[in-house]
């Protein structure tokens, strides 16, 4: 894998991670919960600022300044389409068709924009919290996870072992010569009958 393909999916996890639990977060503080379609244009969208900001390495700065961008961008996606519907009955016909649409999506869009509640705002601090920890230490702890699966498996013997090559075996003469050799040369004198080496000498 190349550092760039390295960097996108950095930053592709961040953006996941953070936009998921941003989404989470906003519907567990009280707020209503964003639809699919919202939260996969907003991951295509900190996607690249995510890769930006997260770099080749997993630093402080650049990991916070994903998660804030993710959480940010969900916000301000979510405060643009609250309100809207596809309903065409709430759609006049006419020249006045985006006039009338201003006006129905300007309170929604001014209420949504708002400062949160104390509720709400303790639940996105977590989720950055939690976001963060996940992205700083979340590869680390997968890596560890795929290196013990893998010995896991290497034991069990499902992955492929390579026999080690044995070493070529001398010849049986001259094993036999090599010990003649280490036998005569000693310093003591065989006792018993005459050795087969050679050596008349008797004890």
């Amino acid at each position: 894998m190349t550092v760039r393909q390295l960097r996108a999916l950095r930053g592709a996890l961040a953006a996941i991670i953070s936009v998921i639990l941003a989404s989470v977060s906003h519907t567990v503080g009280g707020g209503e919960p964003p639809s699919a379609a919202l939260v996969c244009a907003t991951i295509l969208l900190a996607w690249p600022v995510a890769t930006f900001a997260v770099g080749r390495t997993r630093g402080v700065f650049g990991t916070s300044a994903a998660v804030l961008s993710a959480q940010a961008l969900l916000h301000i996606a979510f405060a643009m389409t609250a309100g809207v519907t596809l309903d065409s009955t709430l759609v006049p016909p006419g020249m006045h068709q985006h006039h009338e649409m201003v006006e129905l999506l300007a309170p929604a869009t001014e209420m949504s924009m708002g400062w949160p509640d104390t509720p709400m705002l303790t639940a996105h601090v977590v989720a950055a919290i939690a976001a963060f920890a996940a992205l700083r230490h979340g590869e680390s702890v997968v890596a560890l996870v795929l290196v013990a699966l893998w010995q896991v498996a290497a034991r069990a013997g499902a992955v492929p072992s390579f026999p080690a090559h044995a070493a070529p075996s001398a010849p049986v003469g001259a094993v036999e010569f090599t010990l003649a050799r280490i036998l005569a040369d000693a310093p003591f004198t065989p006792r018993g009958p005459p050795s087969l080496l050679g050596d008349s000498r008797i004890a």
